[in-house]
């Protein structure tokens, strides 16, 4: 069986990748990983390609013990990995709860680094690794500071992973986008107390 596994899957450009994977590419199914069971169901709306629903909590550790032993049931070719999965706020440091702080860390960094190690298996040659990063990433950012800073790391555990693998023949790609409109991502990343 060939599948996409994306995490974050539920809106923004996890919601997209379901999108357009489901529009060009041959797989069998596409695995959606997200807490929002409801938003996963209406995924399939989306693509011609069965989407299987995964309501995950990427920032429990229970979720990848889940996640690990789905895949060494089914034993899929994961042709399209990506790990769209993450938040951000907005706020001067101080007024970022510590509580946030904590899961921007797990979820942007702790969560890509987890799920991209449970699929490396099940990756073959011609696979694609696609880790959702950010031009935040490149500079740090006042307003948007341990956001910036995981995106960073994401972004330097990209790189470093495209050259470990190159000789494999798995693509592994840091996306990098600025600002995406129509997205939750601001007006979720600007709830914060001042």
């Amino acid at each position: 069986m060939k599948i996409a596994l994306v995490t974050g899957a539920s809106s923004g450009l996890g919601r997209e990748f379901v999108r357009q994977l489901g529009e060009e590419h041959a797989l069998d199914e596409i695995w959606a990983v997200a807490r929002r069971r409801e938003r996963l169901a209406e995924l399939q709306a989306l693509t011609a390609v069965p989407v299987r629903p995964l309501s995950l909590d990427l920032t429990e550790e229970s979720s990848y013990e889940t996640l690990r032993e789905l895949l060494a049931r089914e034993q899929p070719e994961i042709s399209v990995l990506v790990c769209a999965a993450g938040f951000g706020r907005i706020g001067q440091t101080r007024a970022v709860p510590a509580a946030d702080n904590d899961a921007m860390i797990d979820l942007n960094c702790r969560a890509a680094v987890a799920v991209t190690t449970a699929a490396f298996p099940y990756l073959r040659r011609g696979s694609r690794v696609l880790e959702i990063c950010s031009t935040a990433g490149f500079q740090p950012m006042p307003g948007l500071n341990v956001y910036a800073a995981t995106k960073a790391f994401l972004l330097s555990y990209t790189k470093a992973l495209h050259y470990e693998i190159l000789t494999s023949g798995i693509r592994v790609t840091a996306v990098c986008p600025y600002w995406i409109r129509d997205t939750e991502f601001i007006p979720q990343a600007q709830k914060v107390d001042p």
